[in-house]
């Protein structure tokens, strides 16, 4: 049975609260996936939900990206995962560490991991079965800090930039009262913090600032 509206914001924010593994709270990609959860990390986090790829129903992925879908278990919606492959970035640190160092021993074993340890999450998008007052979404979220049209195809949004829930948008109706959609994407800093984390601690020098990272968007499905 599908939660009703508050139900499913209340669970969402049960979710966020939860999160999964060891990570701090802010790392939490809404709802309850960090920055690098991997596929195995979704299915323990939604267990009663049919999680598929669905990579090949849109057409703007690369090779190494992946898009997953989560419904079902009593979601009220679809959650929409796009996620990234790392081998690339572990077989380059591993081969540019040093021979015989922990670093190499670190990312030899990481670059072998079978895929679904692998990719990792860049965004997530929540799309409801059926339009959430955007009153409920303000109540659970706070006051949103932007509203506008995108320049693509001029529907209105509203996105929160700043304060703990900086990195969420709101996909709007027409009449801009119900909420069709949540995306997140984590910022530069939460990147920078937990995916290359990595980077910092085995080649502090070759790893990328904040500013140099560009920050993941998602596409239209």
């Amino acid at each position: 049975m599908l939660v009703s509206h508050l139900a499913l914001g209340r669970a969402v924010l049960a979710l966020a609260l939860v999160g999964i593994g060891c990570l701090p709270a802010r790392a939490i990609v809404y709802p309850s996936i960090p920055v690098n959860a991997n596929v195995n990390d979704i299915r323990a986090a939604f267990p009663r939900a049919t999680i598929e790829d669905v990579s090949t129903s849109v057409g703007w992925l690369k090779a190494n990206e992946r898009l997953m879908s989560i419904s079902g278990g009593g979601l009220g919606g679809t959650i929409y995962v796009k996620m990234s492959d790392m081998r690339p970035i572990w077989e380059k640190l591993y081969r540019e560490a040093e021979v015989g160092s922990k670093a190499e021993a670190f990312f030899d074993e990481r670059r072998r991991y079978p895929e679904d340890k692998t990719f990792q999450t860049d965004w997530v998008r929540m799309s409801f079965d059926r339009p959430v007052p955007l009153a409920n979404i303000v109540e659970r979220f706070g006051k949103f800090h932007k509203k506008a049209l995108r320049n693509d195809d001029y529907s209105r949004y509203v996105a929160w930039t700043s304060g703990p829930n900086n990195g969420l948008s709101a996909q709007l109706s027409d009449d801009g009262k119900k909420v069709e959609s949540l995306d997140y994407n984590p910022t530069a800093a939460e990147i920078e913090k937990y995916r290359y984390l990595l980077w910092r601690k085995f080649t502090p020098e070759a790893a990328p600032t904040p500013e140099a990272i560009e920050e993941p968007s998602p596409e239209p499905l």
